[in-house]
């Protein structure tokens, strides 16, 4: 005997085609975070870069600073691969 799956159909919900707000509940901003990159009301990538530098300029001095302190390369670099995300 086969044995019969059954799967029941989700029933269907009645989607608001608007969300009701006041303007007044509405946050102007000039740019936002999304997906890791930054938007800004220009569409200019002034704030992305700078983020990207300045994380750039900090992982360089930690880097430069276990150098300093006589890590070997081999360490340094699992540094780096660790700490890349």
């Amino acid at each position: 005997m086969i044995p019969l799956l059954h799967f029941a159909q989700p029933t269907p919900r009645a989607i608001p085609l608007f969300i009701p707000l006041s303007i007044s509940h509405i946050e102007q901003v000039t740019s936002v975070k999304l997906l890791g990159f930054y938007i800004q009301e220009n569409f200019s990538c002034d704030i992305y870069f700078k983020h990207i530098i300045t994380v750039s300029s900090q992982r360089l001095h930690v880097l430069k600073a276990l150098k300093r302190q006589g890590l070997s390369l081999e360490l340094l670099h699992c540094v780096i691969l660790c700490n890349n995300y």
